[in-house]
């Protein structure tokens, strides 16, 4: 475990807002420049494994409920079991920032960051850990002291790991009140800042009308071939959409759903939950887990008592997050992945307290796309740790672009010797 304490006094400033930031943020950049504390407060950081972090699990809680963003991937009992069933060498660090002047030892976090910082000799870039399975980065950060715990992860990284120059966020919404604020943070700082991806993604607002965003977002043709498909399954029988909320019916339900999806395209490709071990409990533990906090829901669309779609959702606040989707391919001729979306989203549309549903989609996705026409910008992020030796990030920004292209091209070969298209 590897902690440190600073002492830093840190003065009031008042920078202009930017022009990169939307009229409708100057009211919170403004709250942001007011977090810059007058007086001199003591902090501490700490690197912890999954084990230790599992020690800080209430205090961990009450930061989510004061975040200035929703993750629902950075839940205890997600990102948990992630870390513990990661391979061997790619255990993530649990950045904990800690503000000792606050005297209520539940409500001191003010900042969580899971990392994966190489040591020297292995990389100049750190990155925020993600999986495969996990479609956001933002980390938590407490919205009345996120600048401080930004202050602390920059010194801190800067003592322990002289050797990196930047750090990288992946699936990072763009305009989220951590990115803007971290957009100000860095300018205010001087440090560099370059957007290494950016795509669309498809999201649900409350409030909507399922209905009124198909007749937006989908051509006529469509809405009338899956309403004709519609008709022809519930002739076919008993049609059902049944939610499992309780841990009981999470564990029956999952695996409906991993045997389901293990059926389907995903199974012959090997990219199925169950086809790997640690992948599937994973998956077991983290849903029965998070059920027992009313975080994760299965949802099934059933023909006489059958599931022939089902997904997985993740809840954190009031934001949910559409993790996984899988359908019975004998009835692909019903369309059950739009029919079970189509269900779903009516679903949502009647939950209180869930404002938005993100999608976790690929960019383009030829599905989810045309029955959600709204979208939020997603980033992949890269921004110096230090405001001089610019010349050392711009090197490192390059390989890492060029990582990148070099790894499109192999997937683009790899699927164009499969006959298929990258996705």
């Amino acid at each position: 475990m590897l902690k440190i304490t600073l002492r830093d006094s840190y003065e009031t400033s008042d920078h202009g807002t930017q022009n990169h930031t939307s009229n409708a943020s100057l009211s919170f950049l403004r709250e942001f420049n007011k977090q810059k504390a007058t007086k001199t407060k003591t902090i501490t950081v700490e690197s912890l494994n999954w084990q230790q972090a599992q020690a800080h699990t209430g205090r961990w809680s009450n930061l989510i409920s004061r975040s200035l963003d929703a993750n629902p991937f950075l839940n205890p009992a997600f990102l948990l079991s992630a870390a513990q069933h990661a391979d061997q060498g790619h255990e993530p660090q649990f950045i904990f920032i800690t503000d000792h002047s606050i005297k209520n030892s539940d409500q001191n976090l003010i900042g969580l960051f899971v990392l994966d910082l190489p040591t020297p000799g292995k990389g100049t870039i750190g990155r925020f850990w993600q999986r495969s399975y996990t479609a956001l980065g933002t980390p938590l950060l407490d919205r009345t002291r996120a600048n401080l715990a930004l202050d602390h992860l920059f010194d801190w990284i800067k003592i322990h790991y002289y050797h990196l120059t930047g750090l990288q966020i992946p699936m990072l919404p763009a305009e989220s009140q951590t990115a803007l604020l971290l957009d100000q943070y860095l300018l205010d700082k001087g440090h560099e800042r370059k957007i290494l991806t950016q795509f669309q993604r498809a999201i649900l607002s409350a409030g909507e009308n399922i209905d009124t965003l198909n007749a937006s977002g989908s051509k006529a043709k469509h809405i009338r071939n899956w309403r004709r498909q519609l008709r022809r399954l519930e002739e076919m029988g008993t049609l059902s959409y049944e939610v499992a909320t309780k841990p009981s019916e999470i564990r029956a339900s999952m695996e409906e759903f991993l045997a389901l999806e293990g059926r389907g395209w995903k199974g012959e490709k090997k990219t199925a939950l169950v086809a790997n071990a640690q992948t599937a409990t994973f998956t077991r533990s983290m849903t029965r887990l998070l059920a027992r906090e009313g975080l994760c829901t299965l949802h099934a669309l059933k023909l006489n008592g059958r599931a022939i779609a089902m997904g997985i959702v993740l809840t954190s606040e009031d934001q949910a997050c559409f993790w996984k989707i899988a359908y019975d391919e004998a009835y692909a001729a019903f369309s059950p992945g739009i029919q079970f979306v189509l269900a779903f989203s009516r679903h949502q549309m009647t939950q209180p307290d869930i404002s938005m549903t993100d999608s976790c989609a690929i960019p383009n996705h030829p599905m989810i796309d045309r029955v959600w026409p709204e979208r939020q910008t997603m980033i992949d992020v890269m921004f110096s740790l230090r405001s001089e030796n610019s010349l050392t990030f711009n090197l490192a920004l390059k390989r890492e672009h060029m990582r990148r292209s070099m790894r499109a091209m192999a997937k683009k070969a790899y699927y164009r010797l499969l006959g298929k298209q990258a996705v």
